[in-house]
């Protein structure tokens, strides 16, 4: 086959690959290029969708905040170090939401699946754009 006829063949092929590459690249530059925040960074403790305590700015000193739901089994200390927010302590089994470490920026979450619980971090007017309903 001549490197002709083998273009003329596969030319749609070529085109919907350039296409699909060019998209996907364009989708991946806009998702992850950091956008200016303006306000400060709150992060927002839900068990089932439920903000369970008040948003915790980020800009504060270190601090420990307890989550107690007792009708749930639910018991977890959060921390707030060094502008950052993780999950010390969980009753949990296997400890992933400890092992995950802390996050500071709305691109990250933590989640303990078997808590129903998610940390996310936005701003106070914005505190619904980064939810992933567990």
């Amino acid at each position: 086959m001549k490197v002709k006829d083998f273009f003329q063949k596969h030319l749609g092929d070529l085109i919907t690959g350039v296409v699909l590459v060019s998209l996907s690249c364009g989708l991946m530059a806009y998702y992850l290029w950091p956008r200016e925040v303006t306000g400060d960074l709150y992060a927002f403790v839900r068990h089932d969708g439920e903000l369970v305590i008040d948003p915790i700015v980020l800009s504060g000193v270190d601090q420990e905040y307890t989550v107690s739901l007792p009708d749930d089994g639910v018991s977890m200390v959060i921390a707030r170090e060094n502008h950052k927010v993780r999950v010390k302590s969980s009753n949990c089994y296997g400890q992933e939401c400890v092992r995950m470490g802390a996050i500071q920026t709305s691109m990250q979450e933590i989640l303990c699946v078997p808590n129903h619980v998610s940390i996310t971090i936005a701003t106070l007017g914005n505190d619904d754009i980064s939810v992933v309903p567990i």
